[in-house]
């Protein structure tokens, strides 16, 4: 870091950026920390006529606010106008709500790969988490074509308004499983299609795609044999079954996590229950 970009500034003389969320997040951890340790990584800014905008660090800015602390330790950003101007308007539009989740994914890309910006940088521009950066990416850079229309903001089970549809978390969770395991993409189309009739969940989606194998359809993997043992009730030796009840999950999630290699396999392999 050069110490021609490198300011510490008044906070009286920033401006939050235009998206800002957090001075209605909770930044008591946060603010514990730079009551702690100080404030560990600068904010970055961009000069206007008369003030300074924020770039990303808005977190960090409202904590030392909140915190009373006159000055900010800061990088001076050095955006052309007409990238500033790019980035304004992209924040504009993603308050659009007829922008879906493929539109959005394809701002955030163009702002990346066209203006350099960073992941840090487009989410605090837009006001958005690093996860929903990414899974917007993910979304332009990994959605099949035919599915861009069929995203829904409406999250959990499809309702009035997102009737086929597939909820956005959902199509993230099987974007993210594909890649996880290799499906192929003929697998992955057969997820979304499943998906888009609500005839697969996303509590569901991530049993699937590691059961898949290759050559094998989804609906071949949802009623094999392996799906089935979710659901199965088993009985467990004395010292297993106290283990089960010392992890406070109930015993069928405790069994799906050894199942799918979450947790450390029982001892007693048949699952026969000894003792009392």
């Amino acid at each position: 870091m050069s110490s021609s970009n490198f300011k510490t500034l008044k906070i009286s003389e920033i401006e939050p950026s235009y998206n800002s969320r957090s001075v209605d997040e909770d930044l008591s951890d946060l603010m514990r920390s730079i009551k702690e340790q100080g404030l560990l990584e600068p904010i970055g800014v961009v000069k206007e006529k008369k003030t300074y905008r924020i770039a990303y660090g808005n977190r960090r800015y409202y904590a030392c606010k909140k915190l009373g602390h006159k000055f900010i330790e800061c990088i001076i950003q050095q955006y052309s106008e007409e990238k500033y101007e790019v980035i304004a308007n992209a924040a504009e539009n993603f308050q659009r709500k007829q922008l879906n989740p493929y539109e959005k994914g394809m701002q955030v890309n163009h702002l990346i790969t066209n203006y350099g910006l960073t992941k840090n940088e487009v989410s605090a521009s837009l006001g958005l988490s690093i996860v929903a950066i990414n899974n917007f990416l993910a979304m332009y850079q990994d959605l099949p074509k035919q599915y861009r229309n069929d995203i829904s903001t409406v999250q959990g089970n499809q309702k009035n308004g997102a009737i086929n549809k597939i909820p956005t978390h959902t199509a993230n969770r099987i974007l993210q499983a594909s890649k996880t395991h290799n499906l192929s993409n003929e697998q992955k189309c057969e997820m979304l299609d499943l998906a888009k009739q609500g005839k697969i969940k996303i509590e569901t989606v991530s049993k699937i795609a590691s059961i898949l194998k290759k050559g094998m359809t989804v609906m071949e993997a949802i009623n094999s044999k392996n799906m089935y043992a979710l659901h199965a009730k088993v009985v467990v030796s004395e010292s297993d079954y106290r283990t089960v009840l010392k992890s406070g999950l109930s015993h069928t999630k405790y069994l799906e996590k050894v199942i799918f290699g979450e947790l450390p396999p029982l001892k007693d392999k048949d699952f026969i229950k000894k003792g009392k």
